[in-house]
């Protein structure tokens, strides 16, 4: 079989049509439909559901299976082009949403990136949903996300909790931090994000289903908004102390604590005995390297 056609089945899967597949390989569209027509030839089975009305390209379960080989066909490619390229070394690549990349495993990446031997390591930042995408799509080693879905080949796996806590402008506070009543805090004067769908369902609780006045999706913009000593935003411990860190803000507790903030591993069920190894060391410099928080690591 012609590896064209391999990267053909992928380009068609992740794009969803032909034409979109077509841009990805730089090719024209009458070319990557030549080149599936010639793999159903080859295979001697559909690769598409050609139904009218879909509005999205759907494999039939021989395109499916095709896929699954395509995808262990890139790896395998990847995995030499790395040899090629930088040697035996191990290699790991993690990818983790923004607010653990940027306030938790800083110190886990200086470690990593000392190691001896070398490591090759490449960190992605992406959302939860894309992580559990490209861990199905084997694009990545380990995962850290914020929401649990269930996912074929993939372990799940709590990794830690942290409490999520007020802040506001103000003269700086330490451990243990003072109690603050729900009831004080004006909604209208909360940056507001949504941390899980059960800190939503609390929040909703608590304040009521109230209009959100300003709505973030990051909490690196909590400090370009938050001007006077009237706004807050409830945001996760170690967040906190970082921002209390490089400016006047007092952290407190709430007297109606919102449910902690769980982050989750993503493992491959079966990794490579080469990807096990660099897991491994992974895992030694996440348990030796103090982080803020309660750690909750499950035991595989």
């Amino acid at each position: 079989m012609d590896t064209r056609g391999l990267e053909t089945i992928l380009a068609i899967a992740r794009a969803g049509s032909l034409s979109r597949a077509a841009e990805m390989l730089h090719l024209s569209q009458s070319t990557v439909s030549y080149r599936l027509e010639l793999l159903e030839s080859e295979t001697g089975f559909p690769i598409i559901d050609r139904r009218r009305g879909l509005r999205r390209i759907t494999l039939t379960p021989a395109g499916e299976k095709l896929l699954d080989i395509a995808e262990r066909w890139e790896l395998m490619q990847k995995e030499f082009d790395d040899m090629r390229r930088f040697g035996p070394n191990l290699s790991l690549t993690i990818a983790s949403v923004d607010s653990l990349n940027a306030y938790i495993f800083p110190p886990v990446y200086e470690a990593l990136a000392r190691h001896q031997p070398p490591l090759r390591i490449r960190v992605r930042t992406q959302q939860s949903v894309e992580c559990y995408e490209l861990m199905e799509r084997k694009e990545i080693d380990v995962a850290f996300v914020l929401h649990v879905r269930q996912a074929k080949g993939i372990v799940v796996e709590p990794f830690f909790t942290e409490p999520l806590v007020v802040i506001k402008r103000g003269t700086p506070t330490h451990a243990p931090y003072p109690t603050i009543r729900a009831s004080t805090l004006d909604p209208y004067s909360e940056l507001y994000i949504n941390w899980n769908p059960q800190f939503a369902a609390w929040h909703d609780r608590t304040w009521g289903v109230t209009p959100v006045r300003i709505h973030l999706d990051t909490a690196h913009l909590i400090t370009a908004f938050m001007n006077s000593p009237t706004e807050w935003a409830i945001v996760p411990l170690s967040m906190a102390q970082s921002f209390a860190r490089t400016m006047d803000m007092a952290i407190y507790t709430l007297d109606e604590s919102p449910p902690d903030r769980v982050a989750y591993q993503l493992r491959h069920a079966n990794p490579k005995p080469h990807t096990e190894q660099a897991l491994n060391i992974l895992d030694a410099y996440l348990r030796t390297i103090q982080m803020p928080l309660t750690r909750t690591r499950a035991n595989p």
